[in-house]
């Protein structure tokens, strides 16, 4: 090396790229938290335009398995905001949301 030049820092793989897998992942929460938004929105208002069909039809039949799923996505939010506050055991089993 040439005279009055300092060696560069060598850092050790995991150390440089920490905090860029950090950022990575906490982007990529925050974009899957945004999508499954959007996916709770689309099946509520679908949801919401079933309602009022007739009985024994493919209509209710739809609206039935669409309100399973955003019991059981809400189900999980309240979950997951429990465990945020502290409040939950993330080891604990899940409540059934079909009660």
């Amino acid at each position: 090396m040439p005279a009055g030049r300092k060696s560069p820092t060598i850092m050790p793989r995991t150390q440089a790229t920490g905090a860029s897998r950090h950022a990575n992942a906490t982007e990529a929460v925050s974009h899957l938290a945004e999508l499954t938004d959007r996916m709770h929105g689309l099946l509520t208002e679908r949801a919401d335009a079933l309602m009022g069909y007739t009985e024994n039809s493919h209509e209710e039949a739809e609206l039935a398995a669409l309100t399973d799923v955003i019991k059981a996505y809400e189900c999980q939010l309240g979950r997951r905001a429990e465990f945020q506050a502290g409040r939950a055991d993330p080891r604990a089993a899940p409540q059934s949301p079909m009660n």
